[in-house]
């Protein structure tokens, strides 16, 4: 049973990330959940991961919370890449990665001045510069993200120093973690 538990979890962190990467909207969620289920390699796929089951609910529940959230809206709505892969040079070597969403400076309010079209985002007074979102899939407190999100110092940079290659803007992107399961947002 632990086993099979520790599976589950791994492959809903496959699963969530598949989707994110292809969804828009909240109506999708059930027919793209099934895409990336049949394109991943999972064990146990009938009894775990079926139409009805409490896992298969489970990630509806969570993936349709993300979907739903003004963060969501900004993300897509837009000039924005996802998995987008990368291969950097770190003063520690190479690294081959893929940024999960990578969404560059709003060139149109930089040109023209004007607000952003995002009147609801969060980031709306961040429309001048770059941003990598990383989804975080594991189970967390809300209470913690901050704390958890401290980990994660050394991947942001090296998201920074990726996307700004890719980007070609000498303005260094600014790094987000958006933890799936609480649903919460951490600049670090």
């Amino acid at each position: 049973a632990r086993r099979q538990r520790q599976m589950c979890i791994r492959d809903s962190g496959s699963i969530i990330h598949g989707v994110l990467e292809r969804i828009r909207a909240v109506e999708e969620i059930g027919r793209i959940i099934e895409e990336t289920i049949s394109s991943l390699d999972l064990p146990d796929l009938p009894s775990i991961w079926e139409v009805g089951s409490s896992y298969r609910l489970a990630l509806e529940e969570e993936i349709s919370r993300v979907v739903s959230s003004p963060e969501w809206h900004w993300y897509v709505e837009g000039e924005h890449s996802r998995e987008l892969p990368f291969i950097h040079l770190s003063k520690d070597g190479w690294i081959k990665g893929d940024i999960d969403l990578y969404r560059p400076r709003s060139q149109e309010s930089t040109a023209s001045g004007q607000v952003s079209l995002f009147e609801d985002s969060p980031f709306r007074s961040n429309e001048e510069t770059s941003w990598v979102i990383d989804f975080k899939t594991h189970r967390v407190d809300a209470t913690d993200v901050n704390a958890i999100a401290d980990d994660y110092a050394i991947q942001a940079q090296v998201y920074r120093e990726a996307a700004t290659a890719l980007g070609g803007d000498d303005q260094a992107p600014r790094v987000a973690l958006h933890f799936t399961h609480p649903n919460v947002v951490v600049e670090i």
